[in-house]
């Protein structure tokens, strides 16, 4: 799913003539991970009270989801930015071949 959104949001944006899509398509992959990091702030504020009165288990449990997030998207933002990658090659070894 990453991969295809990548593909076609560089779509869009090569149609509107901005061709700088190297650090976008970073950040488009990359967005999944704070997501998941705001989700568990979230989480954490609704739904944990036990660990609200542990100062030391809401450490723990900030450093492992961020440490989730960042893997996160550090995955997605490599999958998204080598998806567009490839399409940004293909697209222009069409262009050249005609």
């Amino acid at each position: 799913v990453t991969s295809f959104i990548g593909i076609l949001i560089t779509y869009f944006q090569l149609n509107s003539e901005n061709y700088k899509w190297f650090w976008i398509s970073l950040i488009r992959g990359g967005s999944c991970g704070a997501f998941v990091w705001i989700y568990s702030v979230y989480y954490y504020a609704n739904n944990n009270y036990h660990i609200h009165h542990n100062i030391l288990a809401g450490s723990i449990y900030f450093t492992f989801t961020s440490i989730i997030a960042f893997g996160i998207a550090l995955i997605l933002s490599s999958i998204g930015h080598f998806s567009s990658r490839w399409f940004i090659i293909r697209i222009y070894d069409a262009i050249k071949a005609h």
